[in-house]
C-alpha cells in the first residue's frame, strides 16, 4: 500500500522566504496584478473614451461583454494558479539542489580531513628517514623517498584545497580578523616561494610603499591568497622569466598586483580562470582550485580580483582589499 506524503506548503514557503530573504510568491502576485491593469485600462478606454456611455452593457452586446469579462477573469485566475504552482515547484527544486550541494560539500570536507591527517603522518615519517633519524640510507633509496615525499605533498595540497572549497560551499568559513602589515605578509610569502624562483632562475621584483600598509583582516586566509597568486605566476612563467609584485596604498584600500612574463591567458579562458578545476594549459599540474579559493577568500573580505592578460606577454592579477572590513560595503 502506497502512502502519500503529506505536504505542508505554508512550511515550505516559510523555508523559501528564510533561504531567499524575500517572498518570491508575494512579488509574483504583485507583478501579476500589475499585468492585469493593462487589459482593464484598455477596456475602460473603449468604454469611456469612445462611447461615453454605459449603455453598451445593455442588450446582446452587454451580454457578450459580460461573457468576455467572465472568461478573461477565469483565465486570469487559472493562469495565476498554474504559474504560481510552477514557480513554487521550481523554487522548491532549487532549494533541494542547494541542500544536496551542501550535504555533498560536508561529505567531501570530512573525507578530505580524514585523508589529510594520515598523509601528514606519512610525510613526517618519510622526512625522518631522509634526515637519517632511523639510520643511513643509500642515494637510490633517498631518491625514491624524495619522490614519495613529493607525492605526499601533492596529495596534501589537493586535500587542503578540496577541504577549503567544501567549507566555502557549505558556508562554514569564518574570518578571524586582526590587524597586521600587508608588507610583512607579502615578504613572508615571497620568502616561502624563493626556492621555486631559484629553481626556474626567475627574476623577482617588488614595489612596496612606505609607510607600511596596515589592514584589518584574516591573516591566514590572505597569506594563502598571496601565496596562490605568486605560486601561480611561478607556475606559468618560463625559465629566466620575471615576476613582479606591486603593493599600492589606495586610501581606504590596499591594492596588490602580481605580474608575470608567462604565455598569457587565452581570451576564451579569461572569464573562466577563477572557476573550479580550470587551468590555462593542460600541461601544468595542480588541482585547479587555487584561483577559485583565492577569489572566494577575497570576496569574503569584501574585496575584488580580476586579471589582465595578453598572449605571449604575460598576465597581471589585481586584488583590491578594504583596509578595514567594518563599515565597508561589498564591491
Amino acid at each position: 500500500m502506497r502512502i502519500k506524503r503529506k505536504e505542508h506548503p505554508d512550511l515550505e514557503l516559510k523555508q523559501i522566504v528564510e533561504e531567499l530573504r524575500e517572498d518570491p510568491l508575494h512579488k509574483f502576485n504583485i507583478a501579476f496584478a500589475l499585468m492585469s491593469i493593462i487589459p482593464m485600462l484598455g477596456f475602460m478606454y473603449i468604454l469611456v473614451g469612445h462611447l461615453f456611455s454605459f449603455k453598451i452593457l445593455e442588450g446582446n452586446v452587454g451580454l457578450i461583454i459580460f461573457v468576455v469579462i467572465l472568461v478573461s477573469l477565469l483565465g486570469f485566475l487559472v493562469g495565476h494558479a498554474l504559474i504560481k504552482s510552477l514557480l513554487r515547484r521550481v523554487i522548491n527544486y532549487m532549494m533541494k539542489l542547494q541542500q544536496n550541494d551542501k550535504q555533498k560539500s560536508i561529505f567531501v570536507a570530512n573525507v578530505s580531513h580524514e585523508i589529510k591527517n594520515p598523509l601528514a603522518t606519512l610525510r613526517l615519517s618519510i622526512t625522518n628517514i631522509l634526515d637519517g633519524l632511523v639510520g643511513a640510507i643509500t642515494d637510490y633509496q633517498g631518491e625514491i623517498l624524495k619522490r614519495c615525499k613529493d607525492l605526499c605533498d601533492r596529495l596534501i595540497r589537493f586535500a587542503t584545497d578540496t577541504l577549503d572549497i567544501s567549507k566555502i560551499e557549505a558556508g562554514k568559513v569564518e574570518l578571524k580578523r586582526s590587524q597586521f602589515e600587508v608588507n610583512k605578509l607579502v615578504d613572508t610569502e615571497m620568502n616561502v616561494c624563493e626556492p621555486a624562483f631559484k629553481k626556474k632562475h626567475l627574476e623577482l621584483m617588488t614595489n612596496r610603499p612606505f609607510p607600511r600598509i596596515n589592514i584589518w583582516a584574516d591573516h591566514d586566509k590572505l597569506s594563502q591568497v598571496i601565496f596562490n597568486l605568486i605560486d601561480n605566476a611561478i607556475k606559468y612563467t618560463p625559465e629566466k622569466g620575471k615576476v613582479l609584485v606591486n603593493l599600492i596604498d589606495e586610501d581606504r584600500y590596499a591594492r596588490v598586483e602580481v605580474c608575470d612574463t608567462g604565455e598569457g591567458i587565452p581570451p576564451d579562458k579569461i572569464d573562466k580562470i577563477f572557476d573550479k578545476f580550470e587551468r590555462v594549459t593542460s600541461q601544468q599540474g595542480g588541482t585547479g582550485l587555487g584561483l577559485a579559493i583565492t577569489k572566494d577568500f577575497i570576496e569574503l573580505h569584501r574585496g575584488r580580483i580580476w586579471v589582465e592578460s595578453k598572449l605571449n606577454e604575460g598576465s597581471k592579477f589585481i586584488v583590491i582589499l578594504p583596509k578595514d572590513l567594518r563599515g565597508t560595503r561589498r564591491f
